[in-house]
């Protein structure tokens, strides 16, 4: 076998073995809606951008010693990234953001809120000091970390009541001893670069969307529904009623005799007295 062949078969035994992914989740942007945006030019962008970020770091088996009990496993906590993350992240948001109509600092109005949340970022700096100790089998294996990320965007129209849109993504990355040498030519920040301005724009044809979406009209009452016609039935003749016959007078009831009266007169003259 010539030497050229072994050296394209162990490069594709090496990339095989080791290598770098990104896989996305809910961050499909929808052609027809990005199109939509970008035509559209009477929507009132925001005047300021504003953001915070949520980093629940990765922590290894070595970090979480001695925190937490059996029953009771330690919550995780978040801890805020650095602020020249922060700074990227926000300069990032407002060109894209411009790009897409919705931001201008001279012609908007109102603020837009985001909040950037990830879920097992981790650093070179941190695989070295406990994933590439602890994860003895990477010798032999492919082993592969998941971040994840949420973005959530939120605004106050002038009249009703705050609106928000969500997005998510996840990146995976795998990792091999033989490719350890390159892994500093493939830094994770390209991957999420990628990710951060695939969700910015998903968050941007959402809000588009909710700032266009119509609002909901009263529905015309349904016509009331026509009564029933009956089938007239033939009149069927009842049977004649039995005569009525009159009832016997009562009797009279006779009167009881009145009490005979006795008038006693007085004589005319009174009896004259004897001498």
């Amino acid at each position: 076998m010539k030497k050229s062949s072994v050296l394209v078969i162990l490069a594709a035994a090496l990339f095989a073995s080791g290598c770098a992914a990104f896989r996305s989740g809910e961050t499909a942007v929808a052609r027809n809606e990005l199109e939509a945006l970008l035509a559209d030019k009477t929507v009132r962008p925001f005047a300021e951008i504003k953001g915070t970020w949520k980093n629940f770091p990765y922590k290894s088996a070595i970090d979480i010693i001695g925190e937490g009990t059996v029953s009771g496993p330690p919550k995780p906590t978040s801890v805020p990234v650095p602020q020249e993350d922060l700074d990227s992240f926000l300069a990032r948001a407002k060109k894209v953001l411009a790009e897409a109509g919705l931001y201008s600092p001279d012609k908007g109005s109102g603020t837009l809120e985001l909040e950037m949340t990830t879920i097992n970022r981790w650093s070179y700096k941190q695989l070295w000091r406990g994933y590439m100790v602890d994860t003895a089998f990477i010798f032999i294996v492919p082993s592969s970390l998941k971040t994840g990320y949420h973005l959530s965007a939120a605004f106050r129209p002038p009249a009703g009541a705050e609106v928000k849109t969500e997005g998510t993504a996840q990146r995976k990355t795998v990792f091999h001893i033989l490719l350890a040498p390159l892994y500093p030519l493939f830094a994770p920040g390209a991957s999420e670069s990628g990710i951060l301005n695939t969700l910015l724009w998903k968050a941007s044809t959402d809000i588009y969307g909710k700032i266009k979406l119509p609002k909901a009209s009263p529905s015309p009452a349904a016509p009331a529904a026509a009564p029933a016609q009956e089938t007239a039935l033939p009149a069927i003749p009842e049977p004649p009623a039995a005569p009525v016959q009159p009832e016997p007078a009562a009797a009279p009831v006779p009167a009881a005799p009145a009490p005979d009266t006795v008038i006693k007169q007085a004589p005319e003259t009174a009896p004259a007295a004897d001498d």
